[in-house]
């Protein structure tokens, strides 16, 4: 079962690299509310941790990104498509089942743990064939985040965005 979940979330990992996107792509509309003010009921949005100005400021891609982009299921998280990076974002409630399934997936040789810089309160770095992972718990501890893409550098910097607008 675990290993079904693992493979399930850097499946979509995997799928979101190519998927495009809908609604308003690469619009730049004002930050919405901080996500640290969110209440627990609310849905999260891509525009609650990143803005088109500071995709493109990374160097990735957004007219891909869509700011309303919500999460449908806790579960879920809420899917940021920004070119050659893709980055879910969840509640923190969500983080150790995700690590579980992640370690798992090392054990079974699925994927490879990567060694990385640790982003948040907790780091999970892993690697398939030439895509890394990253799973990460914000340093408040109430959101993670996970990242999936070819060049760690990058992924890094947005990680290190990510984790400062989480907080």
């Amino acid at each position: 079962m675990a290993l079904s979940a693992a493979r399930a979330l850097f499946g979509a990992l995997l799928v979101s690299l190519a998927a495009g996107c809908g609604g308003s792509c690469g619009s730049d509309p004002q930050p919405s509310a901080a996500a640290s003010g969110k209440r627990g009921d609310e849905p999260l949005r891509c525009g609650d941790f990143l803005v088109a100005s500071e995709i493109r400021a990374l160097g990735l891609d957004a007219s891909r990104f869509d700011p309303a982009l919500a999460q449908t299921d806790p579960a879920l998280g809420v899917r940021c498509d920004l070119g050659k990076v893709s980055v879910t974002v969840f509640g923190g409630a969500q983080y150790p089942s995700m690590v579980a399934d992640l370690h798992a997936a090392v054990a079974s040789k699925q994927i490879l743990s990567h060694p990385g810089p640790r982003f948040g309160s907790e780091t999970q770095w892993t690697l398939m064939g030439e895509l890394h992972g990253l799973l990460f718990l914000s340093s408040n501890k109430r959101y993670a985040a996970s990242l999936a893409g070819r060049d760690q550098a990058l992924m890094e910097r947005l990680a290190q965005r990510l984790d400062a607008r989480m907080n």
